[in-house]
């Protein structure tokens, strides 16, 4: 029942004009004056000489009496909202309440103004009986005979069929209430309004005992869709709080819905049994939408989906009040369109990634070359990842968004963005929609995430919150996932790539199976994956075979790119990679494995476009599939690796794509010219095959003074001038000591100079290499050993005459170990490789014979390097020399021989007998034989370089 507000002191005077705000009673009222400077005074009237049959009330619902209900009902409906003129009689000592008459505007009804007599007339209540010590006046009399008239009439409580209505006044189980009415206008009256957006509604549906007869319902109702300022006083144990301009908003909404008919639809229900509702006045329509068009209240996102008939009004409805800055947007100033930083909200996008339980990331679709946003699901929380990374429901979780979302177009409506907090950055939440289907519904009535327990006062939520909800009350009720009572799942998978010992347990099971389904759940690069094998359950390094892409830039921890950067086209592969076969259902064929336990075989990917078909243990993948390899050359992101290529059974379709893009200059090919690298690679492999002369071949002792990468190597000549360097470089520091001239301006490439080298801060002799405009330096190479470094112009001088070439050469010598490619670093067996030509070359004299190159000081020479016979213990391998390291090299699988060069060997062999043998010759045959050994055996790390490449 609604009563005079605590806070409103009773000014009316006892005589006067006022509205009748509500009806209390068949014979209580609550009268207000004209509002004046804020809320207008108010006083509660009751009627003199009569009495009304008692409503129930919430603590008491029997107290409720035969025609209470319809008694107030005669009166409301005469009443609400009119002016009256009222008089106070008297007033009762014991509880100050206040009785008198009320008096209709002229005509009244049917000719009567006076009210109670009007109550009396129809029998809505009784006449008081006199106390006897007085005689009845006149106004009672005319009561009295009015009275004798109803019951005669059997009139109102007269009637005989009059019985007290059946009333809930607490709500036992709104959901069910919700689901039988949720959409469907129901007949309603405004009992109570607490502030503009929480009001107490009573309304009429069918009685769960009897269906033919009505239940008058109490609830409690927040407007849906909005939110207006909070008016709370005198609330027990809970401090008050008057928001600004609350007062004003429940004036608002008092002035035309307390009391009133109203059509009540339910949209929504809270835990505590709180409904979400629209109000509808039939004259004054929506109550929500006038409070927005007069700045009273503020559209709530997240619940403006669930207005029946959809948001538009209300967001149009707060849009004026925002134009006209009226009340709460008073100090609103509109965001300019296109303004920096506006972003998307609701938009159609393309998943790429599925970043946990409750993550993903998309791409727009009018922006299919954007960066992908990574996208949360609002007012979701996906199960916790546990002890192991796929442990419990988590890994589920990501199976089901994975297999319905990956790669599909999705629709994306933003609903608020979580502001940084802590180590957290900005998050974008948002509802995902696939079709008809809301994709954060369906996972959580799986049983696969749960509902966020948002605050009340916390309006940052799904716009479709009510539903998820739902959906969770149902899993709940049907134990579902992780509301199981059962023990949650465990999915423990072994890395069959942690080393070389244990890939090469799982090789002959996984060669056998041919094709093998799994899923890509990593790219390292364009061609190095994680792979998920569900059926061998077991995770897998793949490297593609055949190709080799280039390194894309390493990422720091705080997502900066690192000292390496990206190779050109290396970043484009990582992402055509992430685009085609990131966390896609693919299938793999194993060939071999490399030194450090990476599987090398081929990836074939889902072909665009193609009907997806079940497959048992591997969610879902194309009909037909695609070599990814292929897709990857003929996008000019990769080139062909001639050796394993032209061993594997797909070389063909290797070099038949690499020559496509070739012929469209597309990707790498649009910076490289293939036509000048064809004749590079024919140079160079004449180069390191050189001459047949043995007369020309020269042998000397060396020491290697520098291993660089791919196998580059210097070499120092032993002999008198290398034993007078120690001296040189002696009188050389001491000549720099003392002078201290500088360039004036930057050296030219291959300028002889004195360069101070970072690590002993010393002075030695250099060669200008290159100048590198981004650092401003120099790079050079120390002449005498071989190591090289960028310096700035500050640490080069002048090369001082005395000590120039003329007087010592250079002693070191660029070399490269003849007829062998080393793996570089960043190519899978490039760091094993670099390892072992330390542990074979330094400290250690060394035979080398030169068999080619050279033709320039600056060429490299291209040398066959054997240890000394006397420490190799043999002085057959080679003249002047031991073991070849050349060829343990290939046959321990650290390097192989390039395509060019076994091609020349395969010449020599038809060509047998047309010139004299050379030890040259018997070389590259050993050599030959000792790769085609490597390479069948299958024991060594062969194929890390036949099939590498780079991350």
């Amino acid at each position: 029942m609604t009563t005079a507000n605590a806070n409103t002191p009773s000014a009316l005077p006892n005589t006067g004009r006022a509205f009748v705000k509500a009806v209390l009673s068949g014979d209580s009222v609550v009268l207000r004056g004209r509002p004046v400077n804020g809320p207008p005074p108010e006083r509660i009237l009751s009627f003199a000489n009569i009495v009304a049959p008692r409503l129930g009330t919430a603590a008491d619902p029997s107290k409720e009496e035969a025609g209470a209900f319809e008694s107030r009902e005669f009166l409301r409906k005469l009443l609400i909202g009119k002016e009256v003129a009222f008089k106070v009689e008297y007033t009762t000592t014991t509880n100050n309440r206040d009785f008198g008459s009320l008096t209709l505007a002229p005509p009244g009804v049917e000719g009567e103004t006076n009210v109670a007599r009007l109550l009396v007339k129809n029998g809505w209540v009784k006449v008081k009986a006199a106390d006897g010590k007085r005689a009845p006046s006149d106004e009672q009399t005319a009561l009295f005979e009015l009275e004798a008239a109803a019951q005669v009439g059997s009139l109102g409580v007269w009637s005989p069929k009059i019985t007290a209505r059946e009333v809930s006044f607490s709500v036992t189980d709104g959901r069910a209430i919700l689901d039988a009415h949720k959409g469907k206008p129901l007949d309603g009256i405004v009992d109570q309004v607490r502030d503009a957006n929480t009001i107490r509604v009573v309304i009429t549906i069918p009685s769960a005992t009897d269906a033919s007869k009505k239940l008058h319902q109490y609830i409690n109702v927040n407007l849906t869709g909005i939110k207006a300022p909070v008016y709370r006083v005198n609330a027990p144990n809970i401090e008050d709080l008057i928001e600004p301009f609350s007062q004003e908003a429940k004036y608002f909404v008092e002035s035309r819905l307390l009391q009133r008919d109203v059509s009540v639809v339910l949209e929504g229900v809270t835990p505590n049994g709180t409904f979400n509702a629209s109000l509808i006045h039939k004259v004054g329509g929506s109550i929500a939408e006038a409070l927005l068009m007069e700045g009273y209240a503020s559209v709530v996102s997240w619940q403006a989906a669930m207005v029946s008939g959809g948001a538009d009004k209300l967001k149009a409805a707060e849009a004026k009040a925002k134009e006209k800055k009226l009340r709460l947007w008073k100090s609103f100033v509109a965001k300019p369109v296109g303004a920096k930083g506006a972003s998307l909200t609701d938009y159609d996008a393309i998943v790429t990634r599925i970043n946990g339980a409750d993550s993903i990331s998309v791409v727009p679709v009018s922006k299919p070359n954007s960066p992908e946003r990574k996208l949360f699901l609002a007012s979701v929380r996906g199960p916790p990842k546990g002890e192991s990374l796929e442990s419990g429901y988590n890994h589920e979780a990501k199976e089901y968004l994975r297999q319905r979302l990956i790669g599909k177009t999705v629709h994306v409506a933003i609903d608020f963005v979580k502001p940084k907090e802590g180590n957290f950055d900005e998050r974008d939440c948002a509802t995902i929609t696939l079709g008809e289907t809301n994709i954060s519904e369906a996972l959580i009535a799986r049983g696969l995430a749960t509902a966020l327990k948002h605050r009340k006062d916390d309006d940052n939520r799904a716009h479709n919150y009510d539903a998820l909800l739902v959906a969770e009350d149902k899993a709940i009720k049907a134990t579902k996932g992780i509301h199981s009572d059962k023990e949650p799942p465990i999915y423990r998978m072994v890395d069959a790539s942690e080393s070389a010992t244990k890939a090469k347990s799982f090789l002959s099971a996984l060669q056998r199976n041919k094709t093998v389904s799994g899923v890509v759940e990593f790219a390292s690069s364009g061609s190095r994956f994680k792979v998920w094998l569900p059926s061998q359950n077991i995770k897998i390094t793949l490297v593609l075979g055949g190709v080799r892409t280039p390194k894309a830039a390493r990422q720091n921890p705080n997502g900066k790119e690192g000292a390496e950067k990206s190779e050109p086209f290396g970043q484009e592969a990582l992402d055509f990679a992430n685009r085609r076969a990131l966390q896609r259902d693919v299938e793999v064929s194993i060939e071999s494995i490399d030194k450090v336990g990476g599987f090398i075989g081929s990836l074939h990917v889902p072909a665009a476009g193609a009907a997806p078909s079940t497959v048992p243990g591997a969610g879902t993948r194309s009909a037909s599939t695609e070599n990814f390899a292929v897709l990857l050359l003929e996008h000019g992101f990769a080139t062909v690796h001639d050796y394993s290529a032209s061993q594997s059974p797909q070389g063909s379709q290797l070099y038949a794509a690499e020559k496509r893009a070739q012929d469209k200059r597309t990707g790498i090919w649009s910076i490289r010219d293939p036509v000048e690298e064809a004749r590079a690679k024919e140079a160079a492999a004449a180069a390191s095959i050189g001459h047949d002369d043995e007369s020309k071949e020269v042998v000397k002792e060396v020491y290697v003074s520098e291993i660089g990468n791919a196998g580059e190597i210097h070499i120092q000549t032993i002999g008198p001038d290398l034993d007078r360097l120690e001296k040189v470089m002696a009188d050389f520091a001491s000549y720099h000591k003392n002078s201290h001239s500088s360039l004036s301006t930057g050296p030219k490439v291959n300028d002889i100079i004195s360069g101070k080298f970072t690590a002993d801060d010393q002075w030695y002799r250099a060669r200008v290499r290159e100048f590198q405009p981004d650092t401003k330096t120099y790079l050079v190479t120390f002449i005498d050993y071989g190591n090289s470094e960028p310096l700035p112009l500050s640490r080069l001088r002048a090369l001082p005459p005395q000590f120039n070439t003329q007087h010592l050469p250079a002693q070191s010598r660029e070399a490269r170990l003849a007829f062998l490619t080393v793996p570089a670093s960043g190519e899978e067996g490039g760091d094993a490789a670099y390892d072992r030509l330390r542990e074979d070359m330094e400290g250690r004299k060394l035979v080398a014979r030169v068999v080619g190159g050279g033709r320039t000081a600056t060429d490299a020479v291209h040398v066959v390097l054997s240890v000394p016979a006397k420490e190799g213990g043999s002085s057959s391998s080679a003249a002047s020399g031991g073991e070849l390291l050349n060829l343990s090299l290939v046959a321990d699988g650290v390097a192989y021989l390039d395509r060019a060069v076994v091609k020349q060997h395969e010449e020599n062999v038809r060509n047998a007998g047309a010139g004299p043998k050379s030890l040259k010759k018997e070389i590259l045959a050993g050599l030959v034989l000792a790769q085609e050994a490597a390479r069948k055996s299958r024991v060594s790390c062969h194929f890390v370089c036949f099939n590498s490449v780079q991350h």
